[in-house]
């Protein structure tokens, strides 16, 4: 309500001098920036693990190593049969993969993360009790994508 009186009173301000067309529009954009869009609603994460091909690692955590992960992704077959790879300019990638440990357990979370929409498209946890976490979260990580792209995309 607040921001409909500005806009009315900007408005008005500015019939005086014939600009109304163009402050209304940049009101109208900035008003409604933070909405979601239909159409980023309507992308499933289905779809989005579909499309993305650049990943970029982050770890959150002192006791996982980034590297190792990498190496465990890039050794695996089924890496490069998805069309995977990966980027250290976060900028460039598609999905973040996060990783954290839970604080005094040995459970590790990884999320991806849409860099478009900042959505989380999927998660999953592994526990690295009885040796090393980087394999089963590589493995864990690639059944998501490998699930996703198994699935006949929606018809439009």
């Amino acid at each position: 309500m607040k921001a409909r009186v500005v806009a009315l009173s900007l408005c008005a301000f500015f019939l005086v001098g014939g600009v109304v067309a163009d402050i209304s529009t940049s009101i109208h954009e900035t008003s409604h920036a933070s909405v979601i869009s239909p159409q980023t609603r309507a992308v499933s994460a289905a779809e989005v693990l579909r499309e993305a091909h650049v990943l970029y690692v982050q770890c959150e955590s002192a006791w996982f190593n980034r590297e190792s992960f990498e190496r465990e992704l890039l050794k695996r077959k089924e890496f490069d049969e998805l069309g995977l790879a990966l980027t250290r300019d976060e900028k460039k990638a598609d999905l973040i993969i996060k990783i954290n440990r839970k604080i005094f357990t040995t459970r590790f979370t990884f999320s991806l993360v849409d860099t478009q929409t900042n959505r989380v498209v999927a998660s999953d946890r592994a526990s690295s009790l009885g040796g090393e976490i980087e394999p089963d979260l590589a493995k864990l990580l690639l059944k998501k994508f490998q699930a996703a792209r198994q699935q006949t995309p929606p018809a439009k």
